[in-house]
């Protein structure tokens, strides 16, 4: 289960309950919002709090989020995906984005997550895309990521019995990969060689994560607690919590080099340094640590 999906200006989390003031006051309350959604506005701070405890336990079973501002982490909004068949199909479990936030870009931030979430993590072999017919702004949305018409189809609103009419979009995953590869950037490679004795000289050891943990008053850095294979606990820092949460790396096996001289930081000793894989997409950093397979010993040595 993926806990939090990153783009350029936004966090896509699961929700907490501190976020109660922010959704209901930016979204649940809104009736404007509300108008071409099947969702009932939230109108007191009871109904609200009710619906965050549902929400909360819904988002650890389901691959939903709360969609929140990169440097404020105000939840402004949600989305998610969900399968709709057996044979890789997944649709978007609705999006929405508060109105003083809309219009900046953040739709297509969202949508582009939660496509690449699909197709690379899930494993999607289609993406479905459904919106209100009269809402101009998500077909045209939609449309600019390539996403072909499939169908109309008028349903009954639960809440109110109002019959809304919905267009259906679909994106296969090969016209997805043409679109991304087109949008890739990567680092030029090396400019100069390294002799060979000199590569040697660098450790790179497979290490298991024990223990993870924020670092106080600090918003990018996690503490690793490792085994490194050599009997002692082996503290490393690394500034990827932008990336991922403490609790979904616990007892995964990456990569580190671990014969770098100690470096402070916050106060703290980090002994070595966690490797990931980093490429520019659409003008965003992406960064992948480097998780090799469970069944390599910790202290196993990289040549």
């Amino acid at each position: 289960m993926k806990r939090k999906l990153v783009t350029e200006h936004l966090v896509l989390r699961k929700a907490r309950e501190d976020d109660l003031d922010s959704i209901w006051k930016n979204v649940w309350i809104n009736e404007n919002l509300n108008k071409m959604m099947f969702w009932e506005a939230t109108k007191t701070l009871e109904e609200a709090k009710d619906r965050l405890r549902r929400t909360i336990a819904f988002h650890q079973t389901s691959n939903n989020f709360f969609v929140c501002l990169k440097e404020t982490d105000e939840a402004i909004g949600f989305a998610g995906v969900r399968p709709v068949d057996l044979d890789g199909g997944y649709e978007d479990s609705g999006i929405v984005v508060a109105e003083e936030y809309q219009g900046k870009g953040y739709g297509k931030e969202i949508v582009k997550a939660l496509l690449d979430f699909a197709f690379q993590d899930l494993k999607a072999k289609t993406f479905y895309y459904s919106c209100f017919v009269e809402n101009d702004i998500s077909r045209k949305l939609c449309l600019s990521f390539g996403f072909n018409y499939l169908r109309r189809e008028t349903q009954v609103r639960e809440r109110d019995k109002k019959e809304v009419t919905l267009d259906f979009y679909y994106l296969k995953k090969e016209e997805y990969e043409a679109k991304r590869k087109m949008n890739i950037e990567l680092e030029p490679l090396f400019e100069e060689y390294v002799d060979f004795d000199t590569f040697s000289k660098s450790d790179f050891r497979v290490v298991e994560i024990k223990e993870c943990e924020a670092v106080p008053k600090s918003k990018k850095l996690l503490q690793f607690k490792l085994d490194d294979g050599s009997g002692e606990e082996r503290i490393i820092l690394s500034g990827i919590h932008a990336y991922y949460e403490p609790e979904d790396l616990v007892g995964k096996k990456v990569v580190a080099i671990l014969n770098l001289p100690p470096r402070n930081m916050m106060g703290i000793d980090s002994c070595g340094m966690l490797m990931s894989a980093v490429h520019m997409e659409d003008g965003a950093e992406k960064l992948h640590l480097m998780i090799v397979d469970s069944s390599i010993p910790a202290g196993a040595k990289l040549y």
